[in-house]
């Protein structure tokens, strides 16, 4: 019973302090296209958040889209290497992937906030509790580029507000960005789906 509660309090902790919000934008050119085939590409220069998001959102895809395929850029462009733009695009339309997601982060801001309370004592006197929390804005620039024409099919702006607590940290962050993210992507019905597959794009 200890752990089921644990486990709760956990849970709400980070839906709690954890929000992310997209605006997205699809070219009407894209608007019947559904693509049945991904690649995942964080452009972080952190490669532990880069691994992270592109996991987190492929397991996303695994929940909501199961008979798309996901692929992370990590597997089919080491980062030890450098790539010129033909060969970039050249192992990109090698991959079999029919669009990118290509996810930069714009910005990282950290803020800390103090708050003091005052309580007396049994004895009369004042005593002052500090607490210190770190507020955490992120922006994320977030397009899908077609493998055709390499034309932009959606642009979008995501913003991740979160506050840091021993329970949370990027994985988490991470996470909830993904979950979100491909709830977007499903709204704007860029990714084929079941009810969809009749239809299948013919890129």
């Amino acid at each position: 019973m200890k752990k089921l509660i644990a486990s709760a309090i956990v849970a709400l902790t980070l839906s709690g302090c954890t929000s992310v919000n997209i605006t997205s934008y699809v070219d009407p050119k894209f608007s019947s296209v559904k693509y049945a085939s991904v690649l995942v590409d964080a452009n972080l220069q952190d490669f532990a958040m880069k691994s992270t998001l592109e996991t987190a959102v492929c397991d996303q895809f695994a929940k909501k889209f199961n008979e798309v395929t996901c692929l992370k850029a990590t597997d089919h462009f080491p980062p030890t290497r450098q790539y010129t733009q033909q060969e970039w695009r050249t192992q990109f339309e090698g991959s079999g992937a029919q669009a990118r997601l290509q996810i930069e982060l714009l910005s990282e801001e950290k803020t800390a906030v103090t708050s003091t309370t005052v309580s007396t004592s049994p004895l009369g006197y004042n005593r002052f509790n500090s607490n210190t929390t770190t507020n955490i804005e992120n922006k994320f620039q977030i397009t899908m580029i077609d493998k055709g024409d390499q034309a932009v099919a959606m642009t979008a702006t995501g913003v991740l507000k979160a506050q840091e607590t021993i329970f949370a940290g990027n994985e988490a962050y991470m996470r909830a960005l993904a979950k979100e993210l491909t709830k977007e992507l499903a709204k704007k019905q860029l990714i084929e789906t079941r009810q969809a597959s009749a239809g299948k794009s013919g890129l």
